[in-house]
């Protein structure tokens, strides 16, 4: 499954995707494999990333955790890309569009697994 996730994370453009040229081509993928394996081993609940861009590196976690928990998708904006990438793989994702400092008390409750990926340019 996590091949399948990689996959869907670089057909979405992840930025979590090394794409520098000194990069061997054998470690560009793994940042990914990393946020994967920590979505898989993170206890079932609810799942956030704050900072979703295109959804790139959504789309790859929540492969891990499907049937957990609820996933929520929380940026300031809610970009074509990303509803495109959420529709194209039948994700099911609450969407919060705020600043990450207030997605918890959008969302509610607590969070086993959580993603900041975002850098707050835009705030």
């Amino acid at each position: 499954m996590i091949e399948e996730a990689i996959k869907r994370a670089i057909e979405c453009n992840a930025m979590l995707y090394n794409k520098k040229s000194n990069c061997p081509d054998d470690q560009r993928d793994a940042e990914l494999r990393w946020i994967y394996h920590l979505a898989e081993i993170a206890p079932n609940g609810q799942a956030i990333e704050c900072g979703v861009r295109n959804g790139g590196a959504l789309v790859c976690w929540a492969m891990a955790r499907e049937g957990r928990g609820t996933i929520f998708a929380n940026d300031t904006k809610m970009r074509p890309a990303l509803l495109a990438n959420l529709k194209r793989y039948d994700l099911k994702v609450r969407k919060i569009q705020s600043p990450s400092a207030l997605a918890q008390l959008k969302a509610g409750g607590k969070f086993a697994f959580c993603f900041i990926d975002a850098d707050h340019s835009e705030a």
